[in-house]
């Protein structure tokens, strides 16, 4: 919540944050747990953006052309992690386009 909250005040809408929670005496059928930090990042192949398999599956694999969309880099650590995904195994000539979310995302990148 602390970073939505931080979000949301440095475009001035602070007051715009407000925290949801369930009600208390909430019944759900299921609890599904999932440990993102053992989730391998996922890549989008051709030709259908529901194509998505762990980036390990492509490894060694020619990455031409590639692009980054803006619902996968809502923050500038979004674009950090993409890059150093694609470090390896990438030749050059590779033709990247990346579409950030935000303005502030793309100002930040190019600095």
């Amino acid at each position: 919540m602390r970073r939505l909250a931080s979000f949301f005040a440095r475009y001035g809408r602070y007051d715009e944050c407000t925290p949801l929670a369930p009600y208390p005496e909430a019944d759900y059928a299921s609890v599904i747990v999932i440990a993102v930090d053992d989730i391998e990042p996922q890549i989008a192949a051709p030709h259908h953006v529901d194509n998505v398999a762990p980036v390990g599956k492509y490894a060694g694999m020619p990455r031409d052309p590639v692009c980054i969309c803006s619902y996968t880099i809502r923050r500038i650590e979004d674009l950090r992690i993409a890059a150093c995904s694609l470090m390896v195994g990438v030749t050059t000539g590779t033709w990247l386009v990346v579409y950030p979310a935000s303005r502030s995302v793309l100002l930040q990148a190019i600095s």
